[in-house]
């Protein structure tokens, strides 16, 4: 677990705390740099204050954005939806993203449920 920030890592944060646009700090970083630099600040975080920072036991939930959804899934939606499932709960179950859910739910006409 690091218990300090590289030295990238810094740079980045520093610039965004500076209030630079993402934009204006993709000219000297990547993506992924950032990327990298909040995920060195969060691991720091969250063995500093670990009982403000559960396990992540989240799932992935935008493996299948691009997917042809199935007469299953759609099914399976309807049911969840008529039930009042939860956005995230839905996204974690059918392994999407939940603005790939909300669009599938605008797409069946499920949105006055």
């Amino acid at each position: 677990m690091p218990t300090q920030l590289s030295e990238q890592a810094r740079n980045i944060l520093q610039l965004i705390a500076e209030g630079y646009t993402f934009e204006q700090i993709l000219t000297d970083y990547s993506a992924s740099h950032i990327q990298t630099a909040a995920h060195e600040a969060l691991a720091i975080d969250a063995a500093t204050h670990p009982s403000i920072h559960p396990p992540n036991k989240r799932v992935k939930t935008n493996v299948r954005t691009y997917e042809v959804w199935t007469e299953k899934e759609d099914s399976l939606l309807l049911e969840r939806v008529e039930n009042g499932v939860s956005l995230p709960d839905i996204a974690t179950e059918l392994e999407r993203h939940p603005m790939t859910i909300r669009r599938r739910i605008t797409q069946l006409g499920l949105d006055e449920f």
